[in-house]
C-alpha cells in the first residue's frame, strides 16, 4: 500500500492499512507510521521540557515510539484512523513522561549530592562528609542540604543546569560550551552568576 501524504491521507486510508497490517503486511505498517511522523515530532516538541529537549532530541522519542508500536502492534484493538492516532500518542505521551521522570530524580539526586559547604567556598568544591559525625552535626548537615535543595530548585532552569554540570558531573566550562553551543569565557561568566545567585538565595534562607 503507497500512503498518501500526511496532508493528503484520508481516514479510508488508514482503515485499509490497519486491515492490511493485519493481514501481515509490514509495509502497511511502516506507511502508517510514517505518515504521522512530523505530527508527532511536533506533539513531542510541545510536551518535552525546554530543559530536557537539551538532552533527548524529540525524533528519538518519535522513532522509540514506532519501535513501540511495530513491537505492541498485535495488542492494537482499534480499526479506525481515530484510534490508532490516539493510541499512538498514548505511546508517545508515555515516553515522554519516563524521559521526564528519569531527569527529575537524577535532578534531585544530584542536588541532594551538594553540600552547602561546596556552595559557601564560592567555587563549589566538594568536601567528603567525615566519619562518625556527632548526631547534632548530622543534624546541622541535614538542615544546611535541605536549604541548598531549595535554593538549587529557585534558580533560572539554565543557571542551575549550568551549576550542576560544573559541580556535581565534573563538565569543564569548554564541554559545556559545546553542548550549549556557546564559548567557555561565556560559560564561565554564567556559572559565576549562577553560584553568586544561589549564594544570594542560600543567605536569605540563613
Amino acid at each position: 500500500m503507497s500512503f498518501k501524504s500526511e496532508r493528503a491521507r484520508t481516514s479510508a486510508d488508514v482503515a485499509r492499512g490497519i486491515v492490511q497490517v493485519r493481514n501481515g503486511s509490514r509495509e502497511a505498517l511502516g506507511g502508517l507510521l510514517e505518515v504521522y511522523r512530523r505530527y508527532l515530532l511536533r506533539l513531542a516538541v510541545h510536551k518535552l521540557a525546554p530543559a530536557i529537549q537539551a538532552k533527548v532530541d524529540p525524533c528519538d522519542l518519535v522513532q522509540d515510539t514506532f519501535l513501540e508500536a511495530v513491537r505492541d502492534f498485535p495488542r492494537f484493538a482499534g480499526s479506525t484512523e481515530q484510534e490508532w492516532l490516539s493510541w499512538l500518542r498514548c505511546i508517545l505521551r508515555n515516553n515522554v513522561a519516563n524521559v521526564h521522570r528519569h531527569y527529575e530524580t537524577d535532578k534531585r539526586h544530584v542536588i541532594r549530592e551538594i553540600t552547602l559547604e561546596r556552595a559557601a567556598a564560592g567555587d563549589l568544591q566538594h568536601n567528603a562528609a567525615k566519619q562518625n559525625e556527632p548526631p547534632s552535626r548530622k543534624a546541622e548537615d541535614h538542615e544546611r542540604n535541605e536549604q541548598l535543595e531549595k535554593a538549587l530548585g529557585r534558580l533560572p532552569e539554565h543557571h542551575r543546569q549550568v551549576l550542576l554540570l560544573h559541580v556535581s558531573e565534573g563538565w569543564t566550562f569548554a564541554q559545556i560550551a559545546e553542548k550549549r553551543g556557546s564559548t567557555a569565557e561565556a560559560v564561565r561568566k554564567l556559572c559565576k552568576r549562577a553560584a553568586e545567585e544561589l549564594m544570594k538565595f542560600l543567605k536569605t534562607a540563613s
